[in-house]
C-alpha cells in the first residue's frame, strides 16, 4: 500500500524523520505516538502536502510529491485542522466535493452520524465538533480506496464517536489512523505504528508492529458492580493492583462501565 524508502525529514534543526524505511500493509493502521513525534508529518508525506528532505514515498505504486494528484484519486485525508468558507452552508460544501465524485452518498453518512440537521446551517456557525463533523463527512463521502485519519475523535461527543467509530469498523477501506492516547472505543487495527521521540533534539524512532494485541485497564470506584457487569457478560478479565484488565468483549459492556463513571484505556500488549 505504502512505502517509505530511507526518508528523512526535519524542519530546519527540528529532527523529526532520519533514513526511514517503512512498508504499511493494506487494511486498519494505527500510528500512535505523543504530540510532536511527527505522526502528522506522516500522513502530510504520504498525501503530498510536505515533501521528503531526501528518500521516496509510494502510495500505491505513484509518487506523491511528483504524481500528488493522481495519489489523492486513490486516498482521502481528514485532517487534524482545516478552514472552510463561512458564509456557505455545509450541503453547499459538502455538494461543490460531490461535483468531482457523482457516486457519493454523502446524506447516507450523514444520517449514520445522526448529522443530517447540520446540512443547511452555515459553515461560520459550527462548533468544533461540528466542523470536525463536515471533515469526516469529505473525508469518508469520497470512497477512495484508502482514508488518512489525523486524530478524527477530537472534539466529537461520546455519541458521535461511537457512531463514526462503528462506520470505520465496518469499512473495507485501507485505514491509517493516527492518536496520541489509546482511546478505548477505538476499531481493533490490523497493525500499529509506534512513534517514539527520545528528546526534542534526536529524529523519532518507528517501529511498526503487525497482528497487534489489545487489552483495556478500567479503573472505577465500582470495582465489584463492574465484576458482576463483567462476570454476567462473560467477559475475560483479570483483577491487578487494583484495575480490572478486559481481555475481549469490552464492545458488549462498553456502556455499562461508562455510565459507572469508570475510566478506560486501551493498551497494547506486549510481545
Amino acid at each position: 500500500m505504502i512505502s517509505f524508502d530511507s526518508v528523512t525529514k526535519n524542519y530546519g534543526s527540528l529532527k523529526i524523520f532520519e533514513n526511514l524505511s517503512l512498508k504499511i500493509p493494506e487494511g486498519k493502521t494505527l500510528i500512535l505516538g505523543k504530540n510532536g513525534s511527527g505522526k502528522t508529518t506522516l500522513l502530510d508525506m504520504i498525501y503530498g502536502l510536505r515533501r521528503a528532505d531526501r528518500g521516496r514515498i509510494r502510495v500505491y505504486g505513484f509518487y506523491p510529491d511528483t504524481s500528488p494528484e493522481t495519489v489523492r484519486s486513490k486516498i482521502s485525508y481528514i485532517p487534524s485542522i482545516g478552514n472552510f468558507p463561512g458564509m456557505l452552508k455545509v450541503r453547499d460544501v459538502l455538494e461543490y466535493i460531490s461535483s468531482y465524485d457523482s457516486d457519493n452518498h454523502i446524506s447516507e453518512y450523514a444520517e449514520h452520524l445522526g448529522v443530517s440537521n447540520l446540512l443547511n446551517r452555515m459553515v461560520i456557525n459550527l462548533s468544533s465538533g461540528e466542523t470536525q463533523i463536515l471533515k469526516i463527512l469529505i473525508g469518508i463521502s469520497l470512497e477512495r480506496r484508502g482514508l488518512l485519519l489525523d486524530e478524527p475523535l477530537s472534539y466529537l461527543d461520546r455519541s458521535k464517536r461511537f457512531r463514526f467509530v462503528e462506520l470505520v469498523r465496518r469499512s473495507k477501506l485501507d485505514l491509517i489512523w493516527t492518536t496520541h492516547e489509546e482511546d478505548p472505543i477505538l476499531p481493533d487495527f490490523d497493525q500499529v505504528i509506534i512513534i517514539k521521540k527520545k528528546s526534542p533534539g534526536e529524529s523519532s524512532i518507528v517501529r511498526l508492529r503487525k497482528d497487534p494485541r489489545f487489552a483495556y485497564v478500567l479503573t472505577t470506584h465500582n470495582l465489584e458492580e463492574s465484576k458482576h457487569i463483567l462476570i454476567r457478560a462473560g467477559v475475560d478479565y483479570a483483577f491487578n493492583n487494583g484495575q480490572i484488565v478486559i481481555y475481549n468483549g469490552i464492545e458488549n459492556v462498553i456502556n455499562e462501565l461508562i455510565g459507572l463513571s469508570a475510566s478506560l484505556r486501551k493498551v497494547i500488549l506486549e510481545e
